[in-house]
């Protein structure tokens, strides 16, 4: 039994393809899906298209990636439209984000890199408003996230507050041949501190600890 995708347009239209019978283009940059037959009746020339699914996002894109290869490799049909590609396209952005803070407290450490020329002030940044959109602003607001932590949790450590402090921040540098100088955030776990993920991300948090192997610490309540 071959399967099929169904692709599901905002007009109403919909595409129904063989899958047996095509294959597929994802291309991320110019936010398109192509659908080609498997052979031209004039080998002098390419495939014909059979259907052209446009995306709003490269998100979309990767999203529809994952799901067609997936239901092929189990032989089970699949109807792609914006709102399917929008729901898998955040799950994924939520893997990624979760499989950081996993690689976090399995490893107990974790370099980001340092950006701007006066990264030290950011970090001293009382106002959310005022903290930028650097690597290491991204990272605090994954870790809060995804775990029961303060949203200034990297924040609270490079001041050295006094409270609640989850994590050890500190600068770093590596100086290598062929690419030169580094200057990078090392985020550090505390041994004295537990960590838990919030109740929304806490099965896909286990989900991914069973499947990638991760094997985190002690202080890590799962």
């Amino acid at each position: 039994m071959s399967a099929w995708i169904r692709f599901q347009f905002d007009s109403g239209e919909t595409t129904l393809v063989n899958a047996a019978q095509a294959h597929f283009v994802f291309n991320p940059q110019e936010k398109r899906i192509e659908v080609h037959a498997n052979q031209s009746l004039d080998k002098d020339k390419p495939a014909p298209v059979i259907c052209l699914f446009v995306c709003e996002t490269s998100e979309q894109v990767a999203a529809a990636e994952e799901l067609v290869f997936d239901h092929l490799s189990r032989d089970q049909s699949l109807t792609l439209n914006m709102d399917v590609l929008d729901s898998h396209a955040e799950y994924l952005n939520h893997v990624t984000g979760l499989r950081m803070i996993l690689q976090l407290l399995h490893n107990g450490s974790m370099r980001i890199p340092l950006e701007g020329e006066f990264p030290e002030q950011e970090m001293l940044a009382q106002d959310d408003e005022a903290y930028g959109s650097t690597e290491i602003s991204q990272f605090e607001n994954m870790l809060t996230t995804y775990l029961e932590v303060p949203a200034d949790s990297l924040r609270r450590a490079f001041r050295k507050e006094v409270g609640d402090i989850p994590f050890e921040v500190a600068m770093d540098h590596e100086e290598c041949q062929d690419h030169g100088f580094h200057e990078y955030w090392v985020v550090r776990t505390r041994p004295d501190r537990n960590y838990r993920f919030r109740d929304s991300y806490h099965d896909l948090a286990v989900d991914l600890i069973e499947k990638d192997g991760y094997q985190l610490g002690s202080n890590a309540v799962v």
